[in-house]
Protein backbone atom coordinates (compact mmCIF):
# COMPACT_ATOMS: atom_id res chain seq x y z
CA UNK A 1 0.00 0.00 0.00
CA UNK A 2 3.23 2.45 0.58
CA UNK A 3 4.37 1.84 -2.18
CA UNK A 4 1.22 2.44 -4.30
CA UNK A 5 0.91 5.41 -2.36
CA UNK A 6 4.40 6.74 -3.57
CA UNK A 7 4.07 5.93 -6.71
CA UNK A 8 0.70 7.98 -7.24
CA UNK A 9 2.86 11.08 -5.53
CA UNK A 10 5.71 10.75 -8.27
CA UNK A 11 3.10 10.74 -10.75
CA UNK A 12 1.50 13.47 -9.00
CA UNK A 13 4.26 15.77 -9.36
CA UNK A 14 5.67 14.68 -12.60
CA UNK A 15 3.80 16.90 -15.02
CA UNK A 16 4.66 20.08 -12.66
CA UNK A 17 8.47 19.41 -12.20
CA UNK A 18 8.49 18.77 -16.18
CA UNK A 19 6.49 21.79 -16.63
CA UNK A 20 9.41 24.01 -15.00
CA UNK A 21 11.98 22.77 -17.24
CA UNK A 22 10.02 24.62 -19.73
CA UNK A 23 9.51 27.96 -17.21
CA UNK A 24 12.94 27.69 -15.55
CA UNK A 25 14.95 28.03 -18.49
CA UNK A 26 12.37 30.65 -20.00
CA UNK A 27 13.05 32.97 -17.16
CA UNK A 28 16.78 32.76 -16.93
CA UNK A 29 16.92 33.23 -20.75
CA UNK A 30 14.71 36.78 -19.90
CA UNK A 31 16.98 37.56 -17.39
CA UNK A 32 20.38 36.89 -18.48
CA UNK A 33 19.50 37.46 -21.93
CA UNK A 34 17.75 40.18 -21.57
CA UNK A 35 18.73 42.41 -24.63
CA UNK A 36 17.25 39.43 -26.96
CA UNK A 37 15.95 40.91 -30.60
CA UNK A 38 12.63 40.71 -32.80
CA UNK A 39 10.36 40.04 -29.42
CA UNK A 40 7.49 42.62 -28.90
CA UNK A 41 8.92 44.74 -26.00
CA UNK A 42 12.96 45.81 -26.79
CA UNK A 43 13.38 46.93 -23.24
CA UNK A 44 16.33 44.85 -21.20
CA UNK A 45 14.26 46.07 -18.10
CA UNK A 46 11.02 44.77 -19.47
CA UNK A 47 12.09 41.41 -20.23
CA UNK A 48 14.32 41.39 -16.61
CA UNK A 49 11.29 41.88 -14.68
CA UNK A 50 9.12 39.24 -16.85
CA UNK A 51 12.08 36.48 -16.02
CA UNK A 52 11.58 37.59 -12.61
CA UNK A 53 7.60 37.33 -13.18
CA UNK A 54 8.21 33.76 -14.34
CA UNK A 55 10.69 32.63 -11.56
CA UNK A 56 8.69 33.93 -8.35
CA UNK A 57 4.91 32.09 -10.34
CA UNK A 58 7.21 29.14 -10.93
CA UNK A 59 7.93 28.74 -7.17
CA UNK A 60 4.62 29.72 -6.45
CA UNK A 61 3.20 27.44 -8.48
CA UNK A 62 5.73 24.33 -6.86
CA UNK A 63 4.89 25.14 -3.32
CA UNK A 64 1.94 23.21 -2.14
CA UNK A 65 -0.20 25.80 -0.21
CA UNK A 66 0.34 28.18 -3.46
CA UNK A 67 0.65 26.10 -6.00
CA UNK A 68 -3.27 27.45 -7.77
CA UNK A 69 -1.87 31.03 -7.02
CA UNK A 70 1.57 30.46 -9.19
CA UNK A 71 -0.91 28.34 -11.15
CA UNK A 72 -3.11 31.24 -12.44
CA UNK A 73 -0.22 33.83 -12.73
CA UNK A 74 1.34 31.08 -15.45
CA UNK A 75 -1.53 30.90 -17.22
CA UNK A 76 -2.05 34.56 -17.62
CA UNK A 77 1.17 34.82 -18.80
CA UNK A 78 1.12 32.24 -21.47
CA UNK A 79 -2.23 33.38 -22.09
CA UNK A 80 -0.82 36.70 -23.17
CA UNK A 81 1.94 34.73 -24.69
CA UNK A 82 -0.80 32.82 -26.98
CA UNK A 83 -2.05 36.16 -28.26
CA UNK A 84 1.05 37.90 -28.85
CA UNK A 85 1.73 34.71 -31.04
CA UNK A 86 -1.57 35.10 -32.91
CA UNK A 87 -0.80 38.65 -33.28
CA UNK A 88 2.38 37.95 -35.24
CA UNK A 89 1.11 35.04 -36.82
CA UNK A 90 3.52 32.66 -35.06
CA UNK A 91 2.54 29.10 -34.45
CA UNK A 92 0.14 29.38 -31.19
CA UNK A 93 -0.74 25.11 -30.63
CA UNK A 94 2.79 24.85 -28.19
CA UNK A 95 1.76 27.70 -25.98
CA UNK A 96 -2.04 26.77 -25.84
CA UNK A 97 -0.55 22.74 -25.11
CA UNK A 98 1.37 24.03 -22.16
CA UNK A 99 -1.24 26.27 -21.28
CA UNK A 100 -3.61 23.23 -20.74
CA UNK A 101 -0.48 21.21 -18.63
CA UNK A 102 -0.25 23.71 -16.55
CA UNK A 103 -3.82 23.36 -15.61
CA UNK A 104 -3.80 20.03 -15.26
CA UNK A 105 -0.86 19.48 -13.37
CA UNK A 106 -2.31 22.20 -10.52
CA UNK A 107 -5.07 19.85 -10.86
CA UNK A 108 -3.60 16.95 -10.60
CA UNK A 109 -1.74 18.14 -7.16
CA UNK A 110 -4.46 20.27 -6.08
CA UNK A 111 -8.32 19.08 -7.21
CA UNK A 112 -10.31 22.13 -6.10
CA UNK A 113 -13.30 19.75 -6.22
CA UNK A 114 -13.20 16.60 -4.65
CA UNK A 115 -15.91 13.75 -5.13
CA UNK A 116 -17.68 12.91 -2.07
CA UNK A 117 -17.58 8.89 -0.85
CA UNK A 118 -20.80 7.96 -0.88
Amino acid sequence: MKANQNLASIFRWLPSLLLCLIYVPNALDKIFNADQAGKVVDSPAIMIATGIFLLIATVLFLLPRTVLYGAALLVLYMSLITGIHLYKGKPHEVVLLIVIATVFAAHLRNPVFKAKAE
